[in-house]
Formats: structure tokens, C-alpha cells, sequence
């Protein structure tokens, strides 16, 4: 099931499309300025890449940062 939200980019609305649990990661790391993080985000987007898409794959990636630094750890 997709949420649709409204978010704020660039001073313009735009609707969102996610799945429940990408929002809560999204919720997470945005730690309560969402469509803050969202414009940020979506800055950085590849040409030709879906809002929604990329979102997705940055909040999978931003989610797991941590363990993949931990991981990494020299010690």
C-alpha cells in the first residue's frame, strides 16, 4: 500500500508516494523536519530518476550508514 504526502520542495508542493515502512525510516532520519530532508534529497538526484525511487533508495542506504561504518571500524 502506497501513503501519499504532502511535502514542500523548493517553496512548491509536490506529493510523495511511499510505502508505510519508508516513511517511518524517512520519519527516523529526518528526525521531524521531513520535508526538509526530502528537498535535500532530492538535490542530489540523478537525471532520470523517480522522486519516489530515489527517496526509496536513500533512505534504505542513509538507514544502514551506521552499521556499514561500525563494520568498517579499523581497529
Amino acid at each position: 500500500m502506497i501513503v501519499r504526502r504532502n511535502i514542500k520542495i523548493d517553496g512548491r508542493g509536490t506529493t510523495i508516494g511511499l510505502e508505510p515502512v519508508f516513511w517511518q525510516v524517512v520519519e527516523y532520519l529526518a528526525k521531524g523536519y521531513i520535508d526538509q530532508w526530502i528537498d535535500n534529497i532530492l538535490r542530489i538526484k540523478p537525471e532520470g530518476r523517480g522522486n519516489a525511487s530515489w527517496v526509496r533508495e536513500r533512505a534504505l542506504l542513509d538507514s544502514i550508514k551506521p552499521s556499514i561504518e561500525r563494520s568498517l571500524k579499523v581497529y
